[in-house]
């Protein structure tokens, strides 16, 4: 199996009780409240697909997404059933028996981490009707699972049954906490009772062993001791002496009273063990009552431990007594053919035994489960039945919060039954979790120990219908349970009552025990009558993975549901995704790789109203786990989307998966909206720019055209222009002219004063003649030390203060040019990481990721897919070749309801949310990221105001790949840093905003604010530039901060490992990263006037102030160098990064008299090339005859010029030409004429 799952495994099983007890409180929250926004998913009612109503807003109870989903009546675990046991076996029954033969090979058992359960046991139970499978082996805490019984099972009437799919989700409780031998296909073995599974808890060599205190405390809660009282006693065979019993005193009974007691058993008994207890039998009246049998009964101590099974007289004589085996119900089965006992041992064991007090037969509880005490019987069909109580560790802060001991990590006790048959298999399975999800809610029982004892069941009744009676203390309540299908049937008592209670003065029982069901709908039960208080109950909000309130009408989160769903790991479009593109492709991955020939033929999508979308590519992409299917037409916007992936694709380790089948919704956004050609299958072409998807507009004839203006809208916000100021200028070349520069003054102010060792310059030397005429000039400031600098070239884009990019340039960290470009300008330009290629988007209808190699020629494109525009703050070239883009998506929102608060919210408002996309260079989207679905809340969250009907929700603005392959990502409308998970797009943790998984520690500004540029150095180390926009002093700082977790990996604190300030405000833009040597690479972008209000003015060149647009420092925090643009431009981002250049086209030279010395001078360089180690100048009479060696010059800067001044006189034609360190020929100039030639 693929690392991503072992990454899972290995998360799985470090966590700490804490997050066990999140995490198994999201399952039970998942369970009581059910909640699903509107969406369209594959569910089956009658043998019919259906589409569930958008309106209905809950999911299903277990039992019932089973009979509805499936032709199913039972099956344990039940459909969408959590805190399942790790070592559940899988069963089901459809109402008839089934033919033996016709079962086998029909199962498919798939966990999410532990992958397929294959081996095992598969058998046809002795009812005749239930289907049985035993895994070999146990299911991984946490993860969910899918069982698939395929199509061709036989009933004994003929019927073939259909194909059945479902799934649950494991407990997150660790394996070594369950107490099961580990055995053959999990039946009990007697010869062996193991305690625990411990052996299983290391099977993947990942967890650290449960300790030895937290097992024996979750063996006494199973059995029942921590619940009354204290561990069992060391021995249960110590009475009082014989000696004692003999000379008790027997006469308690009042002066004139009838009644007459005496002392039990005659004390003249010398065949009694020495230490058999005495009592005092009471005689109230006439004996002649007495009904016929014997009493039946355990003696206790008053600290709950049993001491001693007896049968006697009802006068208390003896007539069968045991010690070995105490319980707290010793009773004869129904027939009275035998006597039921509980073994005190690893198992809690049930044991009959026959009249003549052998052993008959023994039945033990399933899937790592412990009996309790309470109740257990022989069944009328000679199966056990056993009350187990189920404990978890759940978040009780979050629950319950208002419960007397509430804790983070409480043990909760909930109920299960089992039917378990001789031979040892669960033939049935009852779980308050599934059935009573909000029994957590109903019950008053305060937190004792840390243990919450949400039910305390106590006695379970076979009826006279085969039905179970059961007995709930602590909710006041009685239910019964179908025995076929597990359905409550009614409920008596408590808060949730089936019936009006009449005749009771006490208004109704409480507390009871012993809830019996004679038949005739006559029930009896022993009645404590302990009033029960009632309370309404608080709004849960839990971790990462969360339900909202109940009572919001929300559900789970995409992945979450999908994970739970089906079997998948990722998809595009999640399950329950909204606001998706028209032009959205579908894939999907389940962690492992794909056999290709396995994949063809298994997908159906189906638009609600697109109908079937059979035409289009499926493939299985270069990583050779990704199934993609590229749709030949777009979907209809507003319409749901059925996804089913058929059964039967298989992974490379020989799994064939089972069925998957999830739904989304697309956006209401028009098609015409999108920016991507119509290609076939939707793929990239080159050679044509087609603008919008006009020609799909009207595919149906039913849609007006979108006005061009808001077409053009659009694509300035995806651009990103309209969120910085304006529309993009009409040319992107206009530079200061050569003359200006020429005739500067001194260097400008940098907005400091100048410390006297400091030095400044202009930048480049304004000698040099081969540049353009319109290249930009600036200010050098040497600060200090000059050798302390880092290796490498300064990569930056010069942009105007209105916000667009002029001219991408590297140079030296003198401000000397070394490739400059005017063609493609963009916010980032930068190596990839390996140095070996320079990255560049193209400004034109796609925005589109090239990539260039060190010979300045294009090597690859990326372009956004789905009909987005890549969004120009950040992309980049991945390490696997893909491109990762940034793409801000549009979509129109009432504003007036979710946010009226806002300044300038409307009925009709652009709110901009982010995808990020993973593109092949073949143009196959193979990883996409949307915030609407992984940060749902963020619409809550942000304070960005409305400007220009455009709601900015996060404005994110960096995104970089980790050392773990994980994507890092900066929102700075958020004033916050999230991590992705790169395989299931996951939000791994956040920092900072009002969400952060860490506390921020040692930062005097309390965090970050606005920041920019969030990169993962690895080891849990992050940078960023800090804004620190209405922060602190607002001065901006680059950040270093140290990621601390726990043992099982939450993060806990982020602490700030070192911060350099500025000492200048910068109110956008910016960027920070550290060099090997531990020097700090700092852009620091603009800043605005004090008298700049963001919320009413635009940022344009009158309120923009240009920052130095790169700062080096030393580790230690000195300015070593600063470069600031002259006039109104300043930079992005800028980085120091190594480069080789080897330009293919020729160096320039050119003759120039334009100096102070009036003398004709040969001006050389070449644009790009940082391999030239001289220039050797040649020069010659005729133009084919460029011989002569006149010079040769050491190449120390971008451009050199060696006087020619015989030009002057004399026709000569000159030519340079670069050599490499080894004086071979690197490139020729072309030819230069002298004037005298003309």
């Amino acid at each position: 199996m693929c690392s991503c799952t072992s990454l899972l495994s290995d998360l799985a099983s470090s966590l700490t009780d804490d997050d066990v007890a999140r995490l198994n409180t999201d399952q039970l929250l998942r369970l009581s409240q059910r909640a699903a926004a509107s969406r369209a998913h594959g569910a089956f009612r009658g043998g019919e697909r259906r589409l569930e109503s958008a309106s209905q807003g809950r999911r299903l109870a277990p039992l019932d997404d089973l009979q509805q989903r499936t032709h199913l009546i039972y099956s344990h675990p039940l459909s969408g059933a959590e805190l399942v046991s790790a070592y559940t076996t899988i069963a089901w029954r459809v109402g008839e028996a089934l033919q033996g033969d016709s079962i086998y090979g029909k199962l498919t058992v798939t966990g999410q981490v532990s992958g397929s359960h294959d081996e095992g046991e598969t058998l046809l139970l002795r009812d005749g009707a239930t289907f049985m499978f035993v895994p070999a082996t146990p299911f991984e805490p946490g993860e969910g699972v899918i069982v698939t019984v395929a199509a061709g099972v036989q009933t004994i009437s003929g019927r073939s049954l259909p194909e059945a799919t479902w799934g649950f989700l494991v407990s997150h409780r660790p394996l070594d906490t369950y107490f099961e031998p580990v055995i053959a296909l999990g039946r009990p073995d007697w010869s062996n009772e193991t305690t625990n599974t411990t052996e299983h808890n290391n099977s993947r060599g990942t967890r650290k062993a449960t300790p030895p205190k937290v097992i024996e405390t979750i063996r006494q809660v199973q059995e029942g001791f921590l619940l009354k009282g204290g561990p069992p006693p060391a021995s249960n065979t110590t009475f009082a002496t014989r000696r004692q019993l003999q000379h008790r005193n027997t006469t308690n009974v009042k002066k004139g009273t009838t009644k007459r007691q005496y002392v039990f058993p005659d004390q003249r008994y010398r065949t009694l063990p020495d230490e058999f207890p005495s009592g005092t039998l009471t005689i109230h009246s006439n004996k002649s009552q007495l009904a016929p049998g014997y009493v039946w009964t355990s003696q206790f101590t008053n600290d709950n431990h049993g001491k001693l099974n007896i049968m006697m007289t009802d006068h208390g004589d003896p007539v069968f007594f045991d010690v070995s085996r105490v319980m707290s119900y010793f009773a004869p089965t129904g027939d009275g053919t035998q006597s039921i006992m509980a073994v005190y041992n690893a198992f809690m064991t049930l044991v009959a035994f026959g009249e003549d007090y052998e052993e008959a037969e023994r039945t033990s509880t399933q899937h790592g489960h412990i009996a309790n005490q309470h109740d257990y019987m022989i069944l009328q069909n000679g199966n056990g039945l056993f009350l187990i109580y189920d404990t978890h560790r759940l978040d009780l802060t979050k629950l319950r919060p208002d419960l007397p001991g509430a804790s983070s990590s409480s043990w909760a006790v909930g109920l299960v039954l089992q039917e378990v048959t001789p031979e040892g298999y669960c033939l049935f399975e009852w779980r308050m979790w599934d059935h009573l999800p909000s029994s957590w809610q109903d019950t008053e029982i305060p937190v004792r120990e840390n243990i919450w004892d949400i039910a305390h069941a106590n006695s379970v009744d076979e009826g006279p219908d085969g039905n179970f009676l059961v007995s709930l203390r602590a909710l006041n309540e009685v239910i019964k349970i179908d025995r076929t299908t597990g359905a409550v049937l009614w409920r008596l008592g408590g808060k949730r009552s089936s019936f009006e209670i009449v005749g009771d003065p006490n208004g109704q029982f409480a507390a009871q025990h012993d809830a019996r069901d004679l038949g005739g709908d006559i029930i009896t039960l022993f009645d404590n009558a302990r009033a029960a208080a009632s309370r309404a109950h608080g709004a849960f909000r839990g971790g990462e993975r969360r339900l909202e309130s109940a009572s919001h009408g929300r559900r789970l989160a995409p992945l979450d549901d999908l994970q739970q769903r089906t079997h998948l790991i990722y998809s595009h479009p999640l399950s329950g995704a909204e606001l998706v593109s028209a032009y959205t492709t579908i894939a999907w991955r389940v962690g492992e790789a794909l056999q290709e020939d396995s994949i063809y033929g298994k997908l159906t999508v189906t638009g609600q109203v697109s109908g079937s979308h059979d035409e289009g590519e499926t493939l299985l992409l270069r990583d050779g786990a990704t199934f993609m299917f590229v749709p030949a037409t777009p979907f209809e916007p507003g319409e749901g989307v059925i996804v089913t992936v058929a059964a039967g694709v298989q992974t490379i380790s020989g799994r064939s998966l089972p069925e998957a089948t999830w739904g989304f919704l697309v956006s209401y956004r028009p098609l015409d909206t999108y920016f991507d050609s119509v290609f076939p299958f939707g793929r990239p072409d080159w050679s044509t720019n087609t603008t919008n998807t006009t020609e799909n507009n009207n595919s149906r004839g039913l849609r007006e055209a979108t006005p061009p203006k808001v077409i053009e809208a659009i694509r300035q916000m995806q651009e990103g222009f309209l969120l910085t100021g304006g529309s993009p200028p009409a040319s992107n070349t206009t530079f200061v002219t050569r003359r200006q520069l020429q005739h500067d003054g001194p260097a400008p102010a940098t907005g400091r004063m100048l410390q006297s060792h400091e030095q400044q310059y202009v930048f480049p030397d304004q000698r040099y003649r081969t540049l353009p005429d319109g290249f930009p000039s600036g200010t050098l400031t040497i600060h200090s030390n000059k050798s302390q600098l880092a290796p490498g070239y300064v990569w930056t884009s010069q942009f105007t203060n209105d916000n667009y990019g002029k001219l991408n340039i590297m140079m030296t960290d003198h401000g000397d040019p070394v490739f400059f470009d005017v063609s493609r300008v963009m916010s980032y330009f930068a190596p990839t990481g390996d140095g070996t290629q320079s990255i560049m988007a193209v400004y034109d209808s796609f925005m589109t990721l090239a990539a260039f190699g060190e010979d300045y020629e294009e090597t690859e494109r990326t372009s956004t897919q789905h009909g987005h525009i890549a969004n120009q703050h950040d992309y980049m070239i991945l390490e696997n070749g893909n491109g990762m883009l940034f793409i801000y998506d549009p979509q129109q929102l009432d504003l007036t309801r979710l946010r009226p608060e806002l300044l300038g919210a409307s009925s009709s408002t652009w709110a901009v949310g982010l995808v990020l996309q993973e593109v092949t260079p073949e143009g196959y989207c193979v990883f996409e990221w949307r915030m609407w679905d992984h940060l749902p809340s963020s619409w809550q969250d942000t304070e960005i105001p409305v400007r220009e009907n455009i709601w900015d929700i996060a404005h994110a603005n960096s995104v970089d790949e980790g050392p773990d392959g994980n994507f890092l990502v900066s929102l700075r409308a958020l004033n916050e840093v999230i991590k992705i998970d790169r395989t299931t797009g996951a939000v791994l943790w956040r920092l900072g905003g009002k969400r952060s998984s860490f506390e921020i520690v040692g930062d005097p500004n309390g965090q970050f604010a606005a920041q920019h540029d969030a990169r993962d150095l690895g080891g849990d180390i992050i940078t960023l530039f800090d804004n620190a926009v209405r922060t602190g002093d607002t001065h901006a700082r680059a950040m270093d901060y140290a990621l601390e977790f726990d043992g099982d990996g939450t993060p806990t604190v982020a602490r700030v490992e070192s911060m350099w300030d500025s000492g200048m405000r910068a109110y956008a833009k910016g960027s920070y990263r550290r060099l090997d040597n531990g020097n700090r690479a700092v852009c620091l972008g603009f800043d605005v006037p004090d008298k700049f209000n963001p919320n009413d003015q635009e940022i344009q060149e009158e309120n923009v102030v240009g920052n130095p647009f790169y700062a080096e420092t030393s580790p230690s925090g000195s300015w070593l160098v600063s470069l600031r643009w002259d006039g109104p431009y300043h930079s992005y981002r800028s980085v120091k990064a190594p480069w080789t250049g080897r330009p293919t086209w020729q160096p320039v030279a050119l003759l120039d008299n334009d100096n102070g010395d009036g003398l004709l001078q040969l001006h050389f360089s070449w644009n790009g090339a940082t391999n030239v180690a001289k220039w050797r100048v040649m020069q010659g009479p005729v133009a084919d005859d460029v011989s002569e060696h006149l010079e040769t010059v050491i190449k120390t800067r971008f451009e050199h010029w060696v006087a020619v001044d015989a030009g002057r006189s004399q026709c000569l034609f000159f030519q340079v030409v670069a050599l490499a360190d080894d004086d071979s020929v690197m490139a020729y100039s072309s030819v230069v004429t002298s004037p005298a030639c003309m």
